[in-house]
């Protein structure tokens, strides 16, 4: 199994398991009990698998038919974190172009490192 495969099916259950984390109510208790524990555990994976998404936007970078980011980042504020990333998650689901998919795979990383830092050391 190639580097690059296993970083892009980490990203894949990384990314479902944030969406989980972000659209659960109340937030997926991975500890019963203590929601900034909660946070910090799902912000650290984010954290962690950073050279993942390194290496599969390095990959995906030479990619015929690869696409700069879908993200408008001047229209993104804290306030409309979780409903961009929702909507890129929806996206992303409904994607059946591969190029396309991966596009979306990474700007959803992209989000979760951002929101990892907003939140980082921070209770929910």
């Amino acid at each position: 199994m190639t580097r690059t495969y296993r970083n892009s099916v980490n990203l894949v259950r990384l990314t479902v398991e944030f969406h989980d984390f972000l659209t659960s109510t109340p937030p997926w208790p991975a500890f019963p009990d203590d929601p900034f524990h909660n946070m910090t555990y799902t912000v650290d994976k984010v954290l962690f698998n950073v050279d993942s998404f390194q290496t599969v936007m390095h990959t995906y970078g030479v990619l015929a038919g690869s696409t700069r980011s879908t993200l408008e980042w001047n229209a993104i504020d804290i306030r409309s974190l979780k409903d961009e990333f929702v909507s890129v998650y929806q996206a992303f689901l409904a994607q059946t172009n591969f190029e396309s998919r991966c596009r979306l795979l990474l700007d959803l990383v992209k989000l979760q490192i951002f929101i990892a830092g907003a939140f980082y050391d921070r209770a929910p």
